[in-house]
């Protein structure tokens, strides 16, 4: 049952922005899962990709799942800002918000939290990790998953991207069948048995990546660009380097930069230079093509397209990340 308060607060919360919001917004709506019809059941709002995807395989059709930030966005500058009146009055009525939890949406989840009524639980993904680590310096990091070690979750600056790799993500999911049952009891064994039959396939991509990756012939991925691979990298023993830090706003290499990942390249004879999507793939192009090298993509599933948003899966994904890796490391099977 709604709190009597409930109507009150958005009246009021609408009458102080929805003018601006809507000359300015009115051009950008969606359409969005469960927007234009009727919700079931409980209404989880998710900010990524990652975590709706997540979800979804959890409620099946006992509830109505939405995703956030539009498909295509910059989520990393995403903010109350961005959203319509009209859409911020949806977000009024949701049970669950479920954000990353970290520096790239600390704001925005704070600006909601003040925004929302109390009614509403806000959940971090990043809070189910047992052991979170710290974001690297790029352009000389090194990542190497059998001798560095793992940051304890309190530290300051760690990296939020946890859901790149198949292994945080069978935590990620336990802790959402934990939180979602939580809030709808009647229903709690199907979203245990759910999320108990999505984790299983998540271990399959698991133990697939881990099958195909021993029979990697070099170790290192150059990304000339971002670098939200920490998680996957780490788990399965993979060294990196990259141009920027995973949440950098800079997109344009120096280039020094540029020389230095080209030299790394080339002595080490690897056979291709990534990048990741929503970024420019001419750098690595570029870099590739003077060193003899073939330019990838690798998805952090982080950003998805409106075609991406309709026709793929996290899993989906990250089989196509598994092929890229195939190659970029060489992988003899």
């Amino acid at each position: 049952m709604k709190r009597p308060t409930k109507n009150l607060m958005k009246v009021l919360c609408l009458a102080l922005c929805a003018t601006a919001l809507l000359a300015v917004f009115a051009s950008c709506e969606v359409n969005l899962p469960g927007k234009d019809k009727e919700k079931t059941g409980l209404y989880i709002v998710c900010t990524i990709f990652p975590q709706y995807d997540f979800v979804k395989n959890i409620v099946g059709d006992l509830a109505t799942v939405d995703l956030l930030m539009p498909p295509g966005s910059e989520t990393h500058n995403f903010g109350l800002k961005d959203i319509s009146a009209q859409r911020l009055n949806e977000l009024f009525d949701a049970d669950l918000v479920v954000g990353v939890g970290g520096e790239s949406d600390k704001s925005f989840m704070n600006e909601l939290q003040t925004t929302l009524p109390n009614s509403v639980k806000f959940v971090s993904i990043t809070s189910y990790i047992s052991k979170l680590l710290d974001e690297l310096e790029t352009a000389g990091m090194s990542v190497d998953g059998e001798h560095e070690e793992e940051e304890d979750e309190d530290e300051e600056g760690f990296d939020e991207h946890v859901w790149t790799s198949p292994k945080r993500a069978v935590e990620i999911v336990t802790g959402l069948v934990a939180e979602i049952s939580a809030l709808d009891g009647a229903h709690a064994d199907t979203y245990k048995k759910n999320g108990d039959a999505y984790i299983e396939r998540l271990k399959a991509l698991d133990a697939e990546f881990e099958s195909v990756l021993a029979h990697k012939t070099c170790d290192t991925l150059i990304f000339a660009d971002r670098f939200p691979f920490r998680y996957l990298c780490y788990d399965y023993g993979i060294k990196a380097d990259a141009a920027f830090q995973g949440c950098s706003s800079s997109i344009e290499p120096s280039t020094a930069t540029l020389d230095y990942l080209y030299g790394k390249v080339k002595d080490l004879k690897l056979p291709a230079v990534l990048y990741m999507e929503g970024s420019k793939p001419v750098y690595a192009e570029n870099l590739a093509k003077d060193a003899g090298a073939r330019a990838l993509l690798l998805h952090s599933c982080h950003i998805v397209s409106e075609k991406d948003f309709k026709d793929e899966t996290y899993i989906s994904l990250q089989k196509k990340n598994l092929e890229t890796l195939k190659i970029a490391l060489g992988v003899n099977e």
